[in-house]
């Protein structure tokens, strides 16, 4: 650990276009710039110090998802959108950006907000398709397809945000379990769509599902991952894919 760290219960880590490394907890979220750290709290402009994902749009702004909501950091300016602000109660739990810069927060309890720059214009709740309004992950292809990781499964939205398709049975349980709680989607540049699902309510099973544009193949510890318990998958410029387990990271060469 850092001493200059805030806390070492670490949530969420970034490293922006400066190529600063940002560092969320469950007290604050901590930059270092490659000499110095510097904390911020919510003494300095977050909405909340419990940090659930940080990420930065192509304007340079840094998003901070929290408890309470979503939190930005532009320059050394903050601004945050809350519940008083129509998100709902529980905060936000993942953001990333479409093409066109338009803003996808995933909530842990209401579903997918969408924000415009000014305004949040829709949502996306179980009304409109959504397996379940419990958010883990939002990943994008190249299509603007919305590949959307909830609580039981996967859903799939087109690039007008319409409900194409519902993936629930992705990743091979032991009977009787069938739910599939999804940690993080990710799209590679072939379009080949990862998640990372893990469930623990009777056992501990996880692993991670590829989807090729026609079929699911689940691979798991018996395949050579480092353990069950799948926590964040990141794609790197090779098409590698890393996954974050509780109990190491497992690397896969590129499909392509």
């Amino acid at each position: 650990s850092h001493p200059d760290l805030v806390s070492n219960t670490i949530t969420a880590i970034a490293v922006d276009k400066d190529t600063n490394l940002w560092v969320g907890t469950d007290f604050g979220v901590s930059r270092f710039d490659g000499t110095n750290w510097t904390t911020y709290t919510d003494d300095n402009g977050l909405a909340d110090n419990r940090i659930k994902y940080i990420n930065q749009g192509s304007d340079g702004k840094i998003w901070f998802a929290n408890n309470d909501g979503v939190s930005i950091l532009d320059g050394e300016s903050w601004t945050s959108y809350v519940r008083d602000d129509g998100l709902p109660f529980g905060g936000v739990n993942f953001v990333t950006f479409d093409a066109m810069g338009i803003t996808w927060l995933g909530t842990p309890l209401g579903g997918v907000f969408i924000f415009d720059g000014t305004n949040f214009t829709a949502t996306l709740t179980e009304d409109d398709g959504l397996l379940n309004d419990k958010i883990r992950s939002i990943a994008i292809d190249g299509n603007q397809h919305k590949w959307i990781g909830t609580s039981d499964g996967v859903s799939v939205f087109d690039e007008n945000n319409v409900w194409v398709a519902n993936h629930e049975i992705i990743f091979e349980l032991p009977p009787p379990d069938e739910l599939n709680p999804v940690e993080d989607v990710q799209v590679d540049s072939q379009g080949n769509v990862w998640v990372g699902v893990y469930v623990d309510y009777l056992v501990t099973e996880g692993g991670i599902t590829i989807f090729d544009g026609s079929t699911w193949s689940d691979f798991d510890v018996n395949d050579g991952l480092a353990g069950p318990v799948v926590r964040r998958l990141a794609i790197d410029s090779k098409d590698n894919v890393w996954i974050a387990t509780s109990t190491g990271v497992s690397k896969t060469e590129s499909l392509s």
